[in-house]
């Protein structure tokens, strides 16, 4: 019987030798070393059942399923491709077991290490056979981060953020990461690399001041700490601190103001009214009783002078009927008086026309400045008169003034500038710049009809079909209405449609109604195509 006992206990040693050495055969070497240098044993202390600290035992290997026996206290926590393991006071071996490479005993004695000591950390490295490491299997770990600009720690390694991606080719496993990023609260997390790649958005949390401010002097431009950031009244987003938020205007002295701000806070700054730096402006242009505009504001007639006039550039045109404009770039200081001087040249009446064909040109390029620069040097033309008016009308170049559209628009029309007297129709017929009044409405709608202005056409084909300013006519409204359809005008093809549909000042007729619905709907009219789905 002892016989037979012997003899198992023998051949259960050489079972367990066998797959030791099965198991060394997976892996190419082990090394073991204590590292004084390390003291996470002592950061993250774990107690074992006694209330005795541990000894931590950072075992780097790369496998995934690796677990641990021999008085190992809690969980075994893996970083990566380390393992963190928690041991008793005194142990001298324990043992790991993974399908990477089987079981394997660590005798700590081999390494020169009696035992494991508490609070100290030791160093396990395996290094794997090229057939066991060749079975790891590995995947990326991408990153998409918002903002772009921040910055990663994955697993204790800082990662390059290139557009605000991050990635990283790693063991299967689970991974602490933490994101960064100035003005956001920080993010942390863990990740689990089980596949060829796993995606990991992360879009971090603004906790900048949102800050507006506003300054009294309109026009200033805010800075801060010296950088422009725009026009006032200013939104933005700053990161908690302080700064001086500064408002800045030619001719004006800066202002400003020093501010710190919490984060993830509101803040509503005021700048206070800037002082004016006053300079003088004195203008002697010839001929005397020229036009001064200053800063495309009319101010008065030559000569004239300025004592309080804001520091800085301005821009002042002289203009005269029958000579060519002036336009002049003055700079006035706070000291001196800044002087414009000069003559202008008188226009011919050879020049007339290649004027008009200027004015034209620069209107329909929008470039209204210069249209109403070269408008003023033959400002008794009806033509210049006109786009005077549809400048001051429309506000284009000009502050919008519809007196003064009116003033140019008469002039014109008095000349007989048929659109001209269509427009100031439209002035008197809504009160734009005179009182309302039918009646002048329908004076100068029909002076430019009956030159054949179309809009004028239609605008009188309006008032009678309604009675503004005179009896209601349908016979008339269909008159005035095909005269101007006939030449294309939309409204009046839409308008004749209308009177054709419904028998007003004509005999009913759905088909010719149509055909005139089309002719408007075809250019666009929406009344027209609107009228067309309901016949």
């Amino acid at each position: 019987m002892k016989l037979l006992r012997g003899t198992l206990i023998a051949l259960l040693l050489v079972v367990v030798a066998f797959a030791e050495a099965a198991a060394q055969s997976r892996i190419k070497d082990i090394d073991v070393h204590l590292n004084g240098n390390d003291l996470t044993a002592r950061t993250s202390k774990r107690l074992d059942n006694n209330g005795n600290p541990c000894g931590l035992l950072k075992v780097s290997v790369l496998a995934d399923n690796v677990e641990f026996q021999g008085n190992v206290i809690g969980d075994v926590v893996r970083h990566g491709g380390t393992y963190w393991v928690y041991v008793t006071n005194g142990t001298k071996e324990i043992h790991m077991d993974s399908p990477a490479f089987g079981e394997v005993a660590l005798r700590f004695a081999e390494w020169g290490i009696p035992r494991i000591e508490s609070l100290a950390v030791y160093t396990v490295t395996v290094e794997l056979a090229e057939a066991a490491a060749a079975a790891v299997r590995r995947g990326y770990v991408q990153f998409s981060i918002t903002p772009a600009n921040a910055f990663i720690e994955f697993n204790g390694q800082q990662l390059d953020v290139t557009d605000g991606a991050a990635y990283k080719l790693v063991p299967y496993g689970s991974y602490s990461y933490k994101v960064q990023a100035a003005g956001h609260e920080p993010q942390s997390g863990i990740v689990t690399v089980n596949s060829d790649k796993v995606q990991v958005p992360v879009k971090l949390r603004s906790n900048k001041a949102r800050v507006t401010v506003t300054a009294e002097t309109p026009g200033s431009t805010i800075y801060v700490d010296g950088a422009m950031k725009g026009k006032a009244p200013w939104q933005g987003e700053l990161i908690a601190g302080s700064y001086v938020v500064e408002a800045r205007h030619e001719g004006y002295r800066p202002r400003e103001v020093s501010v710190t701000l919490a984060a993830a806070t509101e803040r509503n700054i005021a700048i206070p009214a800037l002082e004016m730096i006053i300079g003088e402006l004195n203008i002697e242009y010839q001929p005397i009783g020229s036009q001064v505009i200053l800063d495309g504001k009319t101010v008065g007639t030559t000569p004239l002078s300025f004592s309080e006039v804001a520091a800085g550039t301005h821009t002042v045109t002289i203009a005269h009927s029958g000579y060519d404009t002036a336009t002049l770039s003055v700079t006035v200081s706070e000291t001196g008086t800044a002087p414009v001087t000069g003559t202008l040249k008188k226009t011919t009446e050879k020049d007339i026309p290649a004027i008009r064909r200027k004015i034209e040109q620069a209107y329909n390029n929008k470039n209204y400045e210069k249209a109403r620069e070269l408008a003023l040097t033959i400002s008794n033309d009806a033509t210049a008169q006109f786009y005077l008016g549809r400048m001051y009308e429309k506000g284009y170049g000009v502050a919008k003034d519809d007196t003064q559209a009116v003033e140019w628009y008469r002039k014109a029309a008095q000349q007989g500038n048929a659109s001209a007297q269509t427009n100031l129709g439209f002035m008197y017929k809504n009160g734009y710049g005179v009182a309302k009044d039918y009646a002048q409405a329908v004076e100068w709608y029909r002076k430019a009809a009956q030159q054949g202005n179309a809009n004028a056409q239609n605008n009188l084909g309006v008032m009678y079909k309604n009675g503004y300013g005179v009896a209601k006519d349908y016979t008339q409204a269909v008159e005035w209405y095909r005269k101007a359809a006939q030449q294309g005008n939309a409204l009046a093809q839409s308008n004749l449609g209308f009177m054709y549909k419904n028998g007003y000042g004509v005999a009913k007729d759905i088909n010719e109604a149509r055909r005139w619905y089309e002719k408007a709907a075809a250019q666009g009219n929406q009344n027209a195509k609107d009228a067309l789905k309901r016949l």
